[in-house]
């Protein structure tokens, strides 16, 4: 009685074009293909959306760290007898070259598809940034470019690309090239002997005691409160009823569109603006409350602050809403409750308490920083 194989183990391979870490990863791969029992999926990401899904900074965005990554990728290869050309461009939108190498577009020949496009940036000068020039090259290379690069623009081909990425962040992929092999993520072109390690079942890290943690805890985490992550990076949207729409619509209006928010929804009832990491939607309150004012002091809204960048944009405000005949409760002028702290206050039609205001550096959580209540809040 023959006893059931070891089912072969599945490497997901994340990349982009635009890396060359991930073109040094492409050929490791290759060559551990060789050597291991087992699969590979083929899952392009665009790295520039890894980078706006995770809030960091692309390498290509940071001239220093652009001209260090090509020295040290040269040496590289230099240093391994790797073909190595700088591309025609770059950094370029790799948008093209990913939706050719998803397998929904290259079908059987998805691994000769990636190799080529490879090829095309890392050792054939190709712009990657040119439709006309990647289709050009596909059809020197043995492929019907020009059938391949028209399905690109077809909007489930767009989506899957999407839904890739998304999903590789819901892994925690953050860079490329990344390889995922079941669940355990190794980052880097220079992570090879790890992962044949990995494969082997004789992963470094079983060496550890099963109790001792991978990771120290953060210096945060100890007692400092103000250094402290927040799990929020602002307030989405406030909606305000309003007692009289028809008179607050187009003050709102005005105003939203002098600060800067842009208009996205507008009905017979409704109005939404969208801006500065947040969003102000202002409706008409039920039936039987129209025509009432604004209670401040009663259950409910106090009064809506908005943050401005510096002090000057609070004075310009206050001559918009000046020639508008806003009712001004103040005009700019220095508060109590923060350092440096500088506002005007007014109100809208229905006499809702408007404020905008600017805190220079990190207000209250500068080092020293206290809140000063001044009699306001008890």
């Amino acid at each position: 009685m023959s006893l059931p194989s070891t089912p072969k183990k599945n490497i997901d391979f994340y990349f982009d074009y635009l890396s060359p870490w991930a073109y040094f990863g492409w050929l490791q791969l290759n060559e551990l293909i060789k050597t291991h029992d087992v699969t590979v999926s083929l899952c392009p990401v665009a790295y520039p959306k890894l980078c706006e899904l995770w809030k960091q900074r692309a390498i290509g965005t940071i001239e220093p760290k652009r001209l260090f990554a090509f020295k040290f990728a040269r040496r590289h290869a230099l240093r391994n007898s790797i073909p190595f050309e700088l591309p025609k461009v770059h950094p370029y939108r790799p948008y093209t070259s990913l939706r050719l190498s998803l397998k929904e577009i290259a079908g059987e020949r998805q691994f000769e598809v990636v190799d080529a496009l490879f090829q095309a940036c890392w050792q054939k000068k190709v712009d990657m940034g040119s439709d006309d020039a990647i289709c050009a090259f596909l059809n020197r290379s043995g492929f019907d470019g020009t059938r391949l690069l028209a399905r690109t623009k077809e909007e489930p081909v767009k989506k899957k690309l999407t839904e890739i990425v998304e999903s590789a962040v819901r892994l925690g992929v953050f860079g490329v090239p990344t390889l995922i092999i079941d669940r355990e993520l190794f980052w880097g072109n220079d992570q090879f002997e790890d992962i044949k390690d990995f494969l082997a079942g004789k992963d470094l890290l079983k060496q550890l005691p099963k109790d001792e943690p991978f990771l120290p805890p953060h210096s945060w985490g100890l007692g400092d409160e103000k250094k402290q992550e927040t799990m929020v990076t602002g307030v989405a949207h406030t909606i305000l009823s309003v007692g009289n729409f028809d008179l607050c619509k187009p003050f709102y209006k005005k105003l939203l569109t002098f600060m800067g928010f842009v208009q996205v929804f507008e009905g017979k009832e409704t109005i939404y603006y969208v801006g500065g990491k947040t969003a102000l939607g202002i409706g008409q309150c039920e039936e039987k409350f129209r025509g009432a004012r604004f209670r401040r002091g009663s259950i409910g809204l106090h009064h809506l602050c908005f943050r401005a960048r510096n002090r000057e944009e609070i004075d310009r405000l206050y001559h918009f809403l000046k020639e508008q005949n806003a009712t001004i409760i103040h005009p700019p002028e220095d508060g109590p409750w923060a350092p440096g702290y500088y506002s005007v206050l007014f109100e809208d039609p229905d006499g809702i308490r408007l404020e905008v205001n600017h805190v220079p550096g990190k207000g209250l959580l500068e080092e020293g920083a206290r809140f000063n209540a001044a009699g306001y809040y008890r």
